[in-house]
C-alpha cells in the first residue's frame, strides 16, 4: 500500500494515511477530513458542528412554515365565521327594519365583514410577519 502524507488544514500537523482510504480524523485536532478521489493531495474539511447548524436550522424553518399554514388555516377559518355573523347581522338588520348604517345590527355587520373578508385573504407561509416577530 502507498502512504499519502499532507498537513491537517485544521492544526498543521503532518499526517499520514493508506491510499484507498477516503476519510480520516487528525490524531492531533480530531478534525474529520475528506480526501479527494481524483488527487489525494486535495483534502476537504468536514465541520460536522456546522452541518448539525444547518440542519437544526432547516427543520426550524420547516417547522415555522408549518406553524403558519396552521395559523393561516385558522384565521381563514375566523374569517369564514366572521362572515357568516355579518350575513345574519344584515339579515338581522333587514328584517327589523333598521336603517342602513344607523344602527348596531348593520354597523356591526359591516365591520365583521370587512374584518371577514381581510382574515380570509391568503397570507405566504414562507415569509415572516409581524406576529412572528412578536412571539404570537
Amino acid at each position: 500500500m502507498k502512504i499519502i502524507e499532507f498537513k491537517c488544514p485544521h492544526c498543521g500537523a503532518d499526517l499520514t494515511v493508506e491510499e484507498g482510504r477516503s476519510t480520516l480524523f487528525c490524531q492531533y485536532c480530531g478534525g474529520k477530513l475528506v480526501l479527494d478521489e481524483f488527487d489525494k493531495k486535495t483534502v476537504r474539511i468536514i465541520n460536522d458542528a456546522e452541518l448539525e447548524k444547518v440542519k437544526a436550522e432547516k427543520e426550524l424553518t420547516i417547522a415555522k412554515i408549518e406553524y403558519r399554514i396552521k395559523r393561516n388555516k385558522t384565521i381563514q377559518k375566523i374569517g369564514a365565521a366572521l362572515l357568516i355573523v355579518s350575513a345574519v347581522l344584515f339579515g338581522i338588520a333587514i328584517v327589523s327594519g333598521e336603517k342602513i348604517m344607523e344602527g348596531p345590527f348593520t354597523l356591526f355587520g359591516l365591520y365583521s365583514t370587512i374584518a371577514g373578508f381581510i382574515m380570509i385573504i391568503p397570507r405566504d407561509p414562507t415569509k415572516e410577519d409581524d406576529s412572528d416577530k412578536n412571539g404570537d
